[in-house]
């Protein structure tokens, strides 16, 4: 027995504490499950912390896409835009108005601008795919992740809710008033099931 509740001669009423009783098994199991459990809400935490920046990741990729698409229209226009003035220029260069360096000039406007496009677009696409990957796998991933550590949460809780039941059997209490006549245990004995703890 851990503690007494009573003495000899004592009056007591019903629910009154007779003795607690100590299980160095349930002691130390119930330290384990406190540990696991401080793992499994950091876990779990985790888990929902890496969700969230998957989402903001997401979203700031849609908005890097918003941006490349922006660019890919710029780039477009310029490179119709460099396109008509080569047209242009290749005209007056056959002609012999312009000088051939005026011409190349407007080559180069177009060849420069068509590369920039050509990157921009590369740059579109792979963002495209970056983003299909992080909206399908990796956040359905980290959703699974997230629900097998709330999971784990809720079966830990339960076990300490199991123990708690268990510890709370250890407590054992007066069934009706009366006056203690006979004490059974003393503090820091073994008490077993067929141990008389006090008569009434």
């Amino acid at each position: 027995a851990r503690r007494l509740g009573f003495e000899v001669g004592q009056r007591l009423e019903k629910g009154a504490v007779l003795v607690e009783l100590e299980d160095p098994d349930l002691v130390r199991q119930q330290g384990e499950i406190e540990l696991d459990l401080l793992q499994k809400r950091t876990a779990h935490d985790k888990a929902r912390t890496r969700l969230v920046e998957i989402e903001s990741e997401i979203e700031s990729a849609r908005i890097d896409l918003v941006e490349l698409a922006t660019k890919q229209t710029m780039l477009e226009s310029q490179v119709a835009r460099e396109t008509d003035r080569l047209a242009d220029k290749s005209k007056l260069w056959e002609r012999k108005l312009i000088q051939k360096s005026d011409w190349e000039a407007a080559q180069s406007a177009v060849e420069t601008s068509q590369n920039e496009l050509d990157t921009t677009r590369f740059a579109k696409q792979k963002k495209e795919l970056a983003v299909r990957d992080m909206e399908g796998l990796e956040k359905e991933k980290a959703r699974l992740e997230v629900e097998t550590a709330r999971l784990d949460l809720a079966a830990q809780e339960m076990k300490k809710a199991e123990l708690e039941a268990d510890l709370g059997k250890m407590t054992i209490v007066a069934p009706a008033p009366g006056v203690v006549t006979t004490s059974g245990v003393e503090e820091g004995k073994w008490v077993t099931k067929e141990t008389a703890i006090a008569v009434l």
